[in-house]
């Protein structure tokens, strides 16, 4: 697990959400804070929820909050503060729902530079511990990896088109460099059979830097190997808003049923009026 400190800039990403038909939600003061059809800009940044306790942001015992401020249609600013737990960037890493796939950061400077050009959060620590096996592939290389004492360094960068880009590293686990089946051959599912991995290809995931590391046309793959960095795109949308974290004692923890989320209004800022946002007191 890195050594570095966390961070969380202090500066707020502007976005924009579409809403689809008519979401009220709490305020103090008391009242309603409306969203009608159509584009709601919003702005948000990251923080770190500790609990009371900020030593524990060092420790890895912390949750995400986010902050997102939004104007209503008199111009009045308004803030929601959710929180989720730091996991939510390891899980995604092989979401489905994604507009690209994982790969290794050194094979993708364009996500890599979003994340040194305007980081978000960096040094944020997860312990991955449920003891389950994942398998999946990055570029060329199938992995297997246990959850097991896995000590993780996230950090994530805005990338535009309601995008960020999440960087993982710390893994250590199984790989073989498998690369794709070339045209004509029988898929696995009709019948055919896996070709043996490509040996001595450029692409294969080794240290050269490294005296012990055999040389990449030694062998295919490795058994718990530390890996190399992953990164990988996630939609904003699949962290703004969500409110499922929450403390057992000194413990941060997902919670099964999320937290309702409250609008307050933030003193002495204004903002561009959104007519589609609208602000009803009881």
């Amino acid at each position: 697990m890195s050594t570095r400190e966390p961070f969380a800039s202090p500066e707020f990403v502007e976005t924009e959400l579409w809403s689809h038909g008519v979401v009220t939600y709490p305020t103090e003061p008391a009242g309603g804070l409306t969203f009608g059809d159509g584009a709601v800009k919003l702005r948000y940044r990251f923080e770190f929820d500790h609990g009371g306790d900020p030593k524990r942001v060092a420790e890895g015992r912390c949750n995400v909050a986010c902050a997102h401020r939004i104007a209503d249609a008199a111009g009045r600013v308004w803030e929601a503060r959710t929180c989720f737990r730091p996991t939510v960037f390891v899980h995604r890493l092989t979401d489905l729902g994604g507009s690209e796939p994982p790969r290794w950061a050194h094979r993708a400077p364009g996500r890599s530079e979003a994340i040194a050009a305007r980081p978000l959060l960096r040094g944020v620590k997860v312990t991955a511990d449920d003891r389950s096996y994942r398998r999946f592939w990055v570029d060329d290389a199938l992995l297997e990896i246990q959850f097991k004492y896995q000590g993780l360094t996230i950090d994530v960068g805005h990338r535009g088109g309601a995008q960020v880009a999440v960087r993982v590293s710390g893994f250590f686990g199984s790989w073989a460099h498998v690369p794709m089946q070339d045209e004509g051959t029988v898929p696995i599912w009709k019948g055919g059979t896996l070709q043996a991995p490509v040996v001595g290809k450029e692409d294969q995931v080794f240290d050269p830097a490294d005296p012990d590391e055999p040389e990449p046309d030694a062998v295919p793959g490795g058994w718990f190997d530390n890996l190399s960095p992953i990164v990988y795109s996630l939609l904003e949308r699949e962290f703004l808003f969500r409110n499922d974290a929450t403390w057992d004692c000194e413990y941060p923890m997902y919670a099964d049923l999320p937290r309702p989320i409250v609008f307050r209004q933030v003193t002495g800022e204004t903002g561009a009026p959104q007519p589609n946002v609208t602000f009803k007191p009881v």
